[in-house]
């Protein structure tokens, strides 16, 4: 059954910052208010400009407690 109180994960925006060799960065959003997690990812190429890629998940169920997320 699915938890109905919220958790710390799914109450508020979280946001996570990833680092990698070569200037990559990884940005991780949650958005449990409007029920999607956001990724976006900068990297430079070989001749050092900036190129980034976002992509958005649908979360209709909290990952980490399993309540549903329902606004």
């Amino acid at each position: 059954m699915a938890r109905k109180k919220p958790c710390e994960y799914c109450e508020d925006v979280g946001l996570w910052n990833f680092s990698g060799p070569n200037g990559h960065q990884l940005y991780v959003e949650l958005y449990p208010e409007e029920n999607y997690i956001g990724l976006t990812s900068y990297a430079n190429n070989e001749s050092g400009e900036c190129m980034e890629l976002q992509a958005t998940i649908p979360m209709n169920y909290c990952p980490n407690c399993g309540r549903k997320l329902e606004w």
